[in-house]
C-alpha cells in the first residue's frame, strides 16, 4: 500500500472517465463506510472532508482521492473513476497500474515498503544536482565604486527600508559589511 507522504503528493486533478458513474460510486462507497474509515480516507489524502465530500456533488475525483478510499475500504481506484465495473480489490499490483495509467508512473514499481518515489512524483530539486558552491562575500573582494556613487545606493537604499521590510534587512546587512561587524 502507499504511504500518506506519497498520496499527499499527488495531483488534484479530476482523473474520472465518467462524472456520473463516479458520483454515485462514490455516494454509495463512502454511505456505508464507517465514522472511522471516512477519519482514516481524511488523514491519508491529507484533506478536509468536504474536499473528498465533493465528489458526491460534482462526480469529479482526483487520483489522490480515489487512492485513499480505495487503500481504506480495499476497493479498486479503478471502480471509484468508473474505468472498471466491478469494485475488484485494493492490491499494491493494483495500485501501481493506476498510477501508471494516470501518468504518474513510468512501469515503476511502487509500494510504501520502497524508499523511491515514481519518477513523476520526482521533484526538480531530487533529479538536479547539487548548486555549485558560491564565495562568501568578503569586503575586500567587493568591487571598487566612487564614494558619491556608494552615497547615493545607501541613500536609495534608505528610502526603500522606510516601506520594504525586506529592503530594511538588506540595508541591516550592508550597514554591518560596511562597519565591518558582520
Amino acid at each position: 500500500m502507499l504511504s500518506a507522504s506519497i498520496i499527499r503528493s499527488l495531483k488534484q486533478t479530476n482523473v474520472s472517465v465518467n462524472a456520473e458513474q463516479t458520483r454515485e460510486r462514490a455516494r454509495a462507497v463512502l454511505k456505508g463506510a464507517s465514522r472511522k474509515q471516512k477519519n482514516e480516507i481524511d488523514m491519508l489524502a491529507g484533506l478536509k472532508r468536504t474536499t473528498i465530500n465533493r465528489t458526491y456533488v460534482t462526480g469529479t475525483i482526483s487520483a489522490k482521492v480515489a487512492i485513499s478510499i480505495a487503500q481504506i475500504l480495499g476497493i479498486s481506484p479503478f471502480y471509484l473513476t468508473a474505468e472498471a465495473d466491478e469494485p475488484g480489490k485494493c492490491t499494491d499490483k493494483t495500485l501501481n497500474e493506476f498510477l501508471v495509467a494516470k501518468g504518474y508512473a513510468n512501469e515503476t514499481n511502487y509500494s510504501a515498503a520502497d524508499n523511491t518515489k515514481p519518477a513523476a512524483l520526482r521533484t526538480t530539486e531530487e533529479s538536479a544536482p547539487p548548486p555549485a558552491k558560491t564565495p562568501a562575500y568578503s569586503p575586500l573582494a567587493a568591487p571598487s565604486i566612487p564614494e558619491d556613487e556608494a552615497a547615493q545606493l545607501l541613500r536609495a537604499l534608505y528610502i526603500r527600508a522606510k516601506y520594504s521590510a525586506a529592503a530594511a534587512q538588506t540595508l541591516s546587512r550592508v550597514t554591518k559589511m560596511l562597519t565591518h561587524e558582520g
